[in-house]
C-alpha cells in the first residue's frame, strides 16, 4: 500500500459508531475521497468518553482497514474527531503592545496576543485543544481579520477557546496510538461539521449548527464568520431509544428500530391511523401499536432537548444574531417532526 504524504486521514470516534475517512489532496487544494471505513454498534463509549478501551480499539481497527482496502493506502496519522459533554467552550481576550520600531503588526505580536488570550481560569482536568480568533482589533479598531503589517502600537483579540478533559484527550490518543497511528491533532467535532456542512454567508450573517449524535447533542453559533458559542448538551439520540423501550415496554435493539422506521417528534404531523408492530421485550410475542403513541413519547424528549438548546443560546445573548436560522446534522437529525 502507499504511503503518499499528499493524503489526510480523520477518524471520528462517536458514541455508537467508527468512522474513517482517507482523502488525497488534489492540486488546487479540494479532497478527493478515496476510502471510507465505518463500524457500527460501538459500545465501548459512553458520551463521548471511553468507557472500554479494548472493545474502542477494534472498532477503529475495523473502520481503518476497510478504509484502507478501499483507499489503498497505509494510515499512519490522523485527525482525529472530539466530541462529548466533557467538551467546554469559553470567549476570551487578549491585549498586547505592538514593539517594533515600525508600529507594525508582526506575526510574533499575533501569536501573543493568541497566547494571552489563552491564559484564562478553566477547571485543572480540562486541557485547550482549539483557540478560534473572532476578531482582531488595531487601536481600538474592530473588527480587523488579519491584523498582519498594520500600524499600531496596541493589538487586541477576541477567541473561542475549547476545552476538552485532560482524561477523555488522552484515552482517545491510547485508542488511536494502540492502531498503530499517531494523533495529528485532536479536532471538535463540530467545527468538522460546520466545514463540512455549512456556507461562507451562513457563517457571516448568523448560524447554528446543531449536531444530535447517539449520546449527546452539540451546538455551535457562527457570526460574522467566527465561532462565537459551543456547548454539549448530554441528550441524544440513545435517550430517544430509551424513552420507546419504555413506554412500549420493548427491548432497546427493537426500540431503536422502531424509531428509525416509525419515530416522529411531533405527534401533529400524524394524520393518518397506522398500526405498527411491536415485539415484547422477552421478544417471543409481539402487539400492534398506533404509530401516533410512538410520538407521543418521542414528542416531549424532542421538546426537551430544543428547550434546552433555546436556553443556551439566549443566555450566551446570541439569540438575535441566528439569521440564517438552524442547520441540523448528526445521525440522529433524521428523525422526522424535528424540523417542525
Amino acid at each position: 500500500m502507499t504511503k503518499d504524504p499528499g493524503y489526510i486521514v480523520g477518524i471520528d470516534i462517536g458514541t455508537s459508531k467508527v468512522a474513517t475517512v482517507i482523502g488525497k489532496v488534489k492540486e488546487d487544494g479540494n479532497i478527493e475521497v478515496m476510502g471510507v471505513g465505518k463500524k457500527s454498534d460501538l459500545r465501548g463509549m459512553r458520551r463521548g468518553i471511553v468507557a472500554s478501551l479494548d472493545e474502542v480499539v477494534e472498532a477503529v481497527k475495523a473502520s481503518v482497514e476497510e478504509a484502507e482496502l478501499m483507499a489503498g493506502y497505509t494510515v499512519e496519522r490522523a485527525y482525529v474527531g472530539v466530541g462529548g459533554a466533557h467538551v467546554r467552550g469559553f470567549n476570551s481576550r487578549g491585549v498586547v503592545a505592538v514593539t517594533n520600531r515600525e508600529r507594525k503588526v508582526t506575526q510574533e505580536d499575533i501569536q501573543r496576543v493568541l497566547e494571552g488570550a489563552r491564559t484564562i481560569s478553566f477547571p485543572q482536568e480540562q486541557q485547550i485543544f482549539h483557540t478560534f480568533p473572532q476578531e482582531f482589533m488595531v487601536d481600538n479598531q474592530e473588527g480587523i481579520i488579519q491584523p498582519l503589517n498594520m500600524t499600531g502600537t496596541r493589538l487586541e483579540a477576541n477567541v473561542h477557546i475549547v476545552t476538552g478533559s485532560i482524561t477523555s484527550l488522552h484515552n482517545l490518543g491510547t485508542v488511536v496510538n494502540r492502531c498503530g497511528i499517531t494523533v495529528s491533532q485532536p479536532v471538535l467535532g463540530l467545527m468538522a461539521d460546520a466545514h463540512a456542512v455549512l456556507s461562507a454567508d451562513e457563517k457571516e450573517i448568523g448560524v447554528a449548527l446543531i449536531n444530535i449524535g447517539h449520546g449527546t447533542t452539540g451546538i455551535a453559533v457562527f457570526e460574522k464568520g467566527s465561532l462565537w458559542h459551543t456547548h454539549v448538551i448530554p441528550i441524544g439520540g440513545e435517550h430517544f431509544t430509551n424513552d420507546l423501550a419504555v413506554g412500549l415496554r420493548t427491548g432497546t435493539q427493537e426500540a431503536e428500530i422502531l424509531k428509525k422506521k416509525y419515530g416522529c417528534a411531533l405527534t401533529n404531523l400524524l394524520v393518518e391511523e397506522e398500526m405498527v408492530e411491536v415485539p415484547t421485550a422477552a421478544g417471543n410475542k409481539t402487539r400492534m401499536v398506533e404509530r401516533a403513541r410512538i410520538a407521543e413519547i418521542l414528542q416531549p424528549r424532542a421538546e426537551e432537548l430544543f428547550h434546552l438548546l433555546n436556553e443556551e443560546v439566549r443566555n450566551a445573548g446570541l439569540d438575535k444574531t441566528i439569521n440564517a436560522g438552524i442547520v441540523l446534522t448528526g445521525g440522529n437529525a433524521n428523525l422526522a417532526g424535528l424540523p417542525e
